[in-house]
């Protein structure tokens, strides 16, 4: 099968999304199929995603970044804001080049922040010129490299991940363009995501009616959750939906074949980490990380024994929001932040913890987010602590699986922990999870789903 994928982000661009649809093209063309990829090029992302299939099958296009001038006027505005008087820049130390936080991250949240004009003129600017989103300028550039492709290699069915959305326009343009059936990858959802900063009329108004033009020519809708896709299956009445999961790539985390003989083993893996029970988190900070902190703080004197440590981009307003409440609450000497790493260097990371946190919310943004970290802490065979949430896909995973806690009340975080820190002080090491059986939460099982989907809509 001949199978053209369609994504703005593709390794070797270290962002999340790539990570989800690299895979895939991995994956389909170890299973034999013929895959080739319209992508974006020249991102400012860094450039150490490992590229899994043959570089020549990647068209890497330019695009053209409509934010260009908005960003000269942001540096000009914060340029501006270094130079005020240090009463006045301390009332307004927010990064102006990053986006506010959600309403549920703290107990200020963007309502402070919506009595500037920044903020606004932000959240104009966005509505506005950001439609379907920021990567529009992309859509003129891929369209025409699609159709050259087409011309001397015709798939049989092209596959369009989003976000962002403007690869559904271009699939959806060169299907109706070539006649070749698409289907439409969410990797979250387009008008419904509450996480999206953009306005509520817009996603009403603008949101709502582009997504329904565009998938309307769409022969099959994938997402990550059940929950996503019984919103899917509601927003789009008569489209089939099918769910693939995120899942672990179990070469991320066995490189030779003694390493997968080790992991595969029923020994448990014990990393070679200090006294002190380490806790890790890969990543970029999108949720509250109250409760976590909150339960650090319950354990009183035991905290001691508990580092956290953050691997990761992580903006100047987090770290500082954070540490500042960690300092406030005596816990500060147990967060260390560190620098973003290769997802190689993060998946050995996450081998090397004792415990890996995650942190969601029990909010209805949240009932159907897996989130891709999931499966790769699962992958790393290490126990998982999620804090703030208990229920959701990805609090019943854990606990169906075994694979971990799901808490969101301070007390219960601090009794889990100081289950682990005993642990640590007896045994020298926190036992891996049983693990027997994951399989199909695997990069390769997930992808035979996706080829079965592909199949059927290629052969209609």
């Amino acid at each position: 099968m001949r199978i053209l994928i369609v994504s703005f982000v593709f390794p070797p661009y270290n962002i999340i999304g790539a990570v989800r649809v690299g895979k895939t093209a991995k994956y389909l063309a170890r299973s034999g199929h013929d895959v080739r990829v319209i992508a974006a090029g020249n991102l400012e992302f860094d450039s150490n995603l490992e590229l899994e299939i043959p570089n020549e099958n990647v068209v890497y296009t330019p695009w053209s970044d409509v934010d260009r001038a908005y960003r000269y006027a942001l540096a000009a505005a914060n340029w501006v804001r270094r130079r005020l008087p240090r009463r006045v820049a301390s009332e307004k130390r927010r990064d102006l080049r990053r986006d506010p936080a959600p309403a549920d991250f703290n107990s200020e949240g963007p309502q402070a922040d919506a009595r500037t004009i920044a903020w606004w003129a932000r959240l104009v600017y966005r509505d506005v010129f950001h439609i379907p989103d920021e990567a529009r300028g992309w859509r003129r550039h891929a369209v025409p490299a699609g159709f050259s492709l087409m011309r001397a290699w015709r798939p049989d069915v092209i596959l369009a991940s989003g976000a962002p959305w403007t690869s559904f326009t271009v699939a959806s343009d060169l299907s109706r363009g070539s006649g070749v059936p698409w289907v439409a990858d969410f990797r979250d959802l387009w008008s419904g995501n509450h996480t999206t900063f953009y306005s509520e009329w817009r996603k009403r108004l603008v949101d709502a009616r582009y997504e329904r033009r565009i998938i309307h020519s769409a022969a099959a809708l994938v997402t990550v959750s059940e929950p996503l896709a019984e919103r899917l299956r509601a927003d789009h009445p008569g489209k089939p939906v099918s769910v693939v999961l995120n899942g672990f790539d179990q070469d991320d985390y066995a490189r030779n074949e003694a390493d997968r003989r080790r992991i595969q083993s029923d020994s448990p893996h014990a990393p070679a980490s200090e006294h002190a029970l380490t806790l890790v988190y890969t990543g970029e900070i999108n949720r509250n990380m109250r409760p976590l902190l909150q339960g650090i703080r319950a354990l009183g004197e035991d905290a001691r024994h508990v580092r956290l440590e953050i691997v990761g981009p992580q903006s100047e307003n987090v770290r500082d929001r954070y540490n500042a409440l960690a300092e406030s609450w005596g816990i500060d000497d147990q967060i260390s932040w560190r620098s973003p790493v290769s997802h190689a260097a993060a998946c050995r990371r996450q081998q090397e913890a004792d415990v890996l946190v995650l942190m969601m919310h029990d909010t209805a943004k949240d009932v159907g987010v897996y989130t891709g970290k999931l499966f790769e802490y699962i992958g790393a065979r290490r126990p998982i602590l999620l804090a703030g949430a208990t229920t959701g896909v990805a609090a019943q995973l854990i606990r169906s699986r075994r694979l971990g806690y799901a808490e969101a009340a301070p007390e219960r975080i601090a009794e889990v922990l100081r289950g682990w820190i005993k642990a640590k002080c007896v045994h020298g090491r926190i036992s891996a999870p049983d693990t027997a059986g994951i399989e199909d939460l695997s990069r390769e099982a997930q992808t035979r789903v996706y080829a079965a989907i592909l199949k059927r809509v290629a052969s209609r």
